[in-house]
C-alpha cells in the first residue's frame, strides 16, 4: 500500500494519502468535511482567514480568500503559537479542521481566539465524532452535537449550523478501510485480500449516501458559528 499512503513524518500514529484523489476516495472523513462546506457555504470568496492548526495548508489550496494566514507549531506556518499573533489583529474568518481534539483546554483557546474577531464574524471547526483515536501528537476528546454547540456558546459566539457528516455505512466503511490497511502489512495480509471486495463495496455505498446523516451515528462535525458578544468584556462589566 506504500502506493497509496505514507506515515506522516510529524506524526507517527498518523498515515497520510500520497495523492489528493486517493484520499478523497478512501478517507471519508475528509470527503464528507468538503461536502460539509458547500452546505455551510464557505466555499464562496472570504475575507481575511486564519488557519488555525493548518498542518500542511490544505484549507488554502480549496478556499478563495483576500488573506490567508496560518498557526501550527509542527508545519510552516505564519505563527507558530496564538501568542505570536500581533495584539489587534483581526480575521473575518477563523477555520480549525481536526485539531479541537488534540487540545488540552479548547475553552481557553476558543476564549484567545475570539478576541482576534469582531461581532459578527465566523468561526468553522470541524472534529471528528465515531473515529479512532489517533495522536496528533495526542488526542483528548471527542463532541456531541450539543457539546459542542455549548463550548462555542460559552465563547460567546452563536452557532449557525451544524453539519452531522455521515451515518452509520460510512463509520462501518471508515473503520473498516482502516483495519484494511493495517492487515495489509501484517501476517493478515491474506485475510485483507479477501475482505477487500466487501469493502469496495461498501465504500462505494458510503459515497452514494454520504449526505444522508444520521442524528446519533456519524463521522464527525462541521460547525459555522459568528462571533455573538464579547463574553470577557460582558463578564468585566457585570
Amino acid at each position: 500500500m506504500n502506493w497509496v499512503i505514507k506515515r506522516s513524518k510529524s506524526f507517527p500514529d498518523l498515515h497520510e494519502f500520497k495523492n489528493g484523489m486517493w484520499r478523497s476516495f478512501l478517507d471519508l472523513q475528509f470527503r464528507s468535511i468538503l461536502q460539509a462546506e458547500k452546505d455551510l457555504g464557505l466555499d464562496t470568496p472570504q475575507g481575511c482567514v486564519l488557519d488555525f492548526g493548518a498542518g500542511s495548508q490544505i484549507l488554502k489550496q480549496r478556499m478563495t480568500c483576500r488573506e490567508y494566514h496560518s498557526v501550527d507549531p509542527n508545519f510552516e506556518a505564519t505563527w507558530k503559537s496564538l501568542e505570536e499573533i500581533p495584539q489587534g489583529r483581526q480575521f473575518d474568518l477563523i477555520a480549525a479542521l481536526e485539531v479541537f481534539e488534540h487540545l488540552r483546554d479548547p475553552a481557553n483557546i476558543l476564549q484567545t481566539l475570539t478576541r482576534h474577531q469582531d461581532l459578527g464574524k465566523k468561526i468553522y471547526i470541524t472534529t471528528p465524532f465515531l473515529a479512532r483515536e489517533h495522536g496528533a501528537p495526542e488526542d483528548f476528546q471527542r463532541w456531541t452535537a450539543e457539546g459542542m454547540k455549548e463550548l462555542l456558546t460559552s465563547a460567546g459566539y452563536r452557532v449557525e449550523k451544524i453539519v452531522k457528516r455521515g451515518n452509520g455505512v460510512s463509520v462501518v466503511s471508515s473503520y473498516l478501510n482502516f483495519a484494511l490497511f493495517r492487515m495489509l502489512t501484517s501476517r493478515y495480509f491474506v485475510l485483507a485480500v479477501l475482505l477487500a471486495p466487501i469493502a469496495v463495496i461498501l465504500l462505494l455505498i458510503a459515497h452514494f449516501t454520504l449526505r444522508r446523516s444520521s442524528a446519533s451515528f456519524y463521522l464527525g462535525l462541521s460547525v459555522l458559528a459568528s462571533k455573538e458578544a464579547d463574553r470577557e468584556n460582558s463578564i468585566h462589566k457585570d
